[in-house]
């Protein structure tokens, strides 16, 4: 986000900047110099008073937002990328990791060859790209392969090749329920460093939503990518998808047992009227009883 400052001030564009939910800088220039203000999820940052101030009194200038990633322990990479392994950090934590810094960007994880590449809008999860997956559920308890994590949009992996796709549309509170379940027993991630304070400056007194209130109906996309178009791609099944194809299984073993005692039945009963006939020929051979 960026442009100029309006004649009323910058506070005319708080909201805007709040709804971005980015964590980074806020920076300024105007003919009496410039400065930089810290956000956190959209609120600026306690500490910063002065150039704060000094902001909301400006009447003229450009402003423009800089997201940058808060620090990871045990990562590498800079402001705007960190990368590091899954052997250390678990993928559920990652994704918390994200929405507590309001990404707007991807975080990227790749496992023996398969890859997930989950994209997020103001620390909001909106879609998730699968390759070499056949259940999202599985991605949640990877525990090796790399991550990837992207402080800016990332080009789609499917505006790029002829790929064959299946979308299927998941609940969001299902995704967290998934991830946690998932989540592996044995470890944990290194604890994550805080996020800067916000201010207490009473010009920045906003009622803003509950993530629950904004998540409540929330759905994400889950895009399965399949490179060999010959054959089927992985579907992420529901449960009651997964109740109807085990039952459809059971009624076609069933179907299919019954079908192979036919034939049986049928030489059972061939055999017994061959006996029956040549047993009534060898009767009707014998001499006469005098």
């Amino acid at each position: 986000m960026e442009g100029e400052i309006p004649a009323e001030g910058l506070v005319e564009k708080l909201h805007e900047i709040e709804a971005l939910c980015a964590t980074g800088r806020l920076c300024f220039r105007s003919p009496s110099g410039e400065g930089e203000v810290r956000l956190t999820r959209g609120e600026f940052a306690e500490g910063d008073d002065e150039a704060l101030e000094e902001l909301l009194e400006l009447r003229e200038g450009s402003f423009w937002i800089i997201q940058e990633l808060p620090s990871l322990s045990v990562s590498r990479g800079d402001a705007t990328r960190k990368e590091g392994s899954l052997e250390v950090h678990v993928p559920a934590d990652l994704m918390n990791y994200c929405e507590r810094a309001g990404l707007s960007g991807a975080l990227a994880f790749s496992f023996r060859g398969a890859s997930a590449t989950l994209k997020y809008r103001a620390g909001e999860l909106s879609d998730i790209e699968l390759s070499g997956v056949s259940d999202l559920s599985d991605v949640f308890g990877w525990t090796d392969g790399a991550f990837v994590i992207h402080a800016r949009e990332e080009k789609s992996k499917r505006e790029s090749t002829e790929q064959f796709l299946t979308v299927v549309e998941v609940a969001l509170r299902e995704i967290e329920r998934e991830r946690e379940e998932r989540r592996p027993a044995t470890r944990s991630s290194p604890e994550m460093p805080p996020l800067p304070t916000p201010s207490e400056l009473p010009t920045l007194k906003f009622k803003r939503p509950k993530p629950e209130e904004r998540r409540k109906d929330q759905t994400v996309r889950v895009i399965y990518i399949n490179d060999d178009k010959e054959s089927e791609p992985p579907r992420a099944k529901s449960a009651k998808e997964k109740k109807m194809s085990e039952a459809k299984t059971e009624v076609t073993s069933e179907a299919n047992d019954e079908s192979r005692g036919l034939p049986r039945t049928l030489v059972s009963v061939a055999i017994t009227l061959f006996v029956m006939i040549l047993a009534l020929v060898f009767i009707a051979q014998l001499p006469p009883l005098d």
